[in-house]
């Protein structure tokens, strides 16, 4: 079992929620196609210059400069539906773009096992989601383990900022120190986390070794959801 510390007591956990609590690239990938087959089907103009991956190109070429809007994809997105419909000669349909890919952004497949833990785990924690993704862990089949959830695009600022992890704490009353937070991101999630002085916990299913030298590692690393289990307790 790959944990530093045999075990430490915690008053609550936050969970980041892509690539820890579910695969994200399956999602992502059926939502644009999603989306292609809507533009197809009622702004025509769009798919007959563009294809998919032509699309998604023009997205990320939209996206990379607007650093400012980074922490709120959402808003960005929107913006981006606003830009490709009027590039086309459409003057209306992005809220209905915006609405549906927002659907289909939260329609996850949680990784095998991760249903059953946050069950166990909710009866003894509340639990955060804190993400800097725009899903919203209560549009998903796991949202009624969570007692909370901060966003990046409504907390104003994105992982790894102290801001949001203050926010994280503040939803369910506890101190930075009462917090154990879980991620797969070594920079956002685990770095993030401990600079602000909650528990820092890498979730690892690769086993990969610590990347960043002379930094410290983190509080605790786990591969699978058996070994969280096992490190946390109530305090």
């Amino acid at each position: 079992m790959r944990i530093k510390y045999p075990r430490f007591k915690v008053k609550a956990v936050s969970f980041d929620l892509d690539d820890t609590l579910w695969p994200i690239q399956p999602i992502l990938q059926a939502a644009e196609k999603k989306l292609f087959a809507l533009l197809e089907a009622d702004f025509s103009r769009i798919t007959d210059a563009l294809d998919l991956d032509a699309l998604q190109a023009r997205r990320m070429a939209f996206f990379k400069p607007r650093t400012e809007l980074h922490h709120d994809l959402t808003r960005l997105r929107q913006l981006y539906f606003v830009d490709l419909l009027t590039e086309f000669g459409y003057d209306s349909g992005a809220d209905t773009l915006l609405e549906q890919f927002k659907h289909w952004r939260n329609d996850v497949s949680p990784y095998p096992g991760c249903e059953a833990f946050l069950e166990t785990l909710s009866a003894h924690f509340p639990l955060v989601a804190c993400t800097n993704g725009n899903a919203d862990v209560f549009q998903t089949p796991i949202g009624r383990y969570f007692t909370a959830s901060i966003r990046s695009e409504e907390a104003g600022v994105a992982k790894p900022h102290a801001d949001i992890f203050k926010q994280t704490c503040a939803a369910v009353s506890v101190r930075a120190s009462d917090l154990a937070h879980v991620g797969d991101n070594t920079v956002t999630d685990v770095m993030g986390s401990q600079q602000f002085g909650c528990h820092g916990i890498w979730y690892n299913p690769e086993q990969l070794p610590w990347p960043h030298s002379g930094q410290p590692p983190p509080h605790a690393t786990v591969a699978n959801y058996d070994e969280l289990l096992a490190l946390l307790q109530p305090s």
